[in-house]
Formats: C-alpha cells, structure tokens, sequence
C-alpha cells in the first residue's frame, strides 16, 4: 500500500475539516459561532481555614439548595472535616467525591458546588512536574512557608522556570491594590505572581554548593 496517496496537504485539510462541527473552549472564537454555550460558574470563596466563615458559606449554599460535593485525596480528610463540623455543632451535609480538582467552583445551573479540601484547609494542590530540577524542589508551598524566604532565593515557577524570591509588593489593580510575589529573571526581566497561585511556585532544590542558571523568559527553554 503506497501511504503517500493517503497524505493530503494543508489546504485540502483545512476544506475538509469545515464539514465538521468543532467545539472552541474560550471567550475568541476564530469564526463566527452557530451557537454559544455559556457556564454560569463561580470560584470556590477563600475560607483560610476560617470554619465560621466556612460553616455560614456552607449553610447559605444549602438553604438556596445548592448541593455540596467536597473533593479530596483521601476518605480520611473527608472524615476531618466532617468530625470539624460535628464538633462544631454545625448540621452540614455533603457528599464527598475521592478525586480532587486543582481549584473547586460553583455551578450555579447545577445548583452544585465542587469544592476542595486543600482550598479550605489552605493547603496547595501539587502540580506533578516533568523537570527533574523543578521535581526535586516541589512543595506544596504556604503562605507561612513563603514567609520563610528571603529576597534572592532561588525558586521555581512551572511556567517560567527557575528566577529569583523578590519579596512581596503591592501593585496597583483598579481603584485599589493587590499583594503579588515578585519572582525576578534573566536580564532582570520581572514576572508577579498573585498569593492565590502559590501552588505554582516551589523552593529550587538542587546539588548544595550549585547555582542555579536563570531562565530567560520568552525564549520556550523552559517550556522545552
């Protein structure tokens, strides 16, 4: 079988691909759309392991009907928090799901809240990294542990690579301000990393006694 004659080229593909139908996930469709399925969806609040502010989120949800699925690692820390509320007093109902998601939200078609444990009890989901460099220093980072650091210590972003601490700034946003990580890189490049994406950043851990290189940013080497 002679599997050039079942090569086409891009244009014919392109033809081609126009009688089927695709789906865009995104607010930029790259033509004009048929239909548009919109997802009324909302974050998971931040509770920092606040229980009030958790158990009177919780009840507001279930008195509007809304039905509470608590994703977690384990069977035992769906069991810790259903010994917090008990010990609390607090008549919470909620289903927990074995799996865990990277950040929970509402649904709010659904009625359904997909929420996560690492979210209320302020830990960081772990993302699972293929550089054998930024493996060796992930952690699933806290804002106490990210008090620890000190300006110029070596850190790693998943996706920028390897730069320096700068310390926490303040920068404007709107008619206000918000607190970001300040991560510096080659040629003193800057990038600013909200406190809310800290499961993003990891303390470099390499060889003691062995610089790091900086990653250039905009150059794909760390993506590559």
């Amino acid at each position: 079988m002679n599997l050039e004659l079942k090569l086409i080229d891009g244009s014919e593909f392109t033809v081609r691909a126009l009688e089927f139908k695709r789906i865009e996930l995104g607010s930029k469709p790259t033509g004009t759309p048929q239909a548009t399925l919109a997802f009324d969806t909302t974050a998971q609040p931040i509770f920092h392991k606040n229980f009030d502010l958790v158990s009177s989120s919780f009840t507001d949800y279930l008195e509007r009907g809304y039905t509470l699925y608590i994703c977690t690692d384990s069977e035992k820390q769906a069991k810790r928090l259903r010994d917090i509320f008990e010990e609390r007093g607090d008549h919470i109902t909620f289903i927990p799901v074995n799996k865990t998601l990277h950040e929970g939200f509402t649904d709010n078609a659904l009625k359904s809240c997909f929420f996560t444990d690492h979210q209320i009890f302020d830990r960081f989901h772990k993302y699972n990294l293929r550089s054998d460099k930024a493996r060796s220093g992930k952690v699933a980072l806290t804002l106490k542990e990210l008090s620890q650091f000190e300006p110029g210590d070596f850190v790693v972003h998943i996706d920028h690579g390897v730069g320096r601490f700068g310390g926490l700034v303040r920068i404007p946003n709107g008619n206000t301000t918000q607190e970001v990580i300040k991560l510096t890189y080659q040629n003193e490049d800057v990038v600013f990393v909200s406190i809310h994406s800290l499961h993003k950043i990891s303390k470099y851990k390499g060889k003691e006694g062995e610089t790091p290189r900086l990653n250039k940013l905009g150059t794909g080497a760390w993506e590559k």
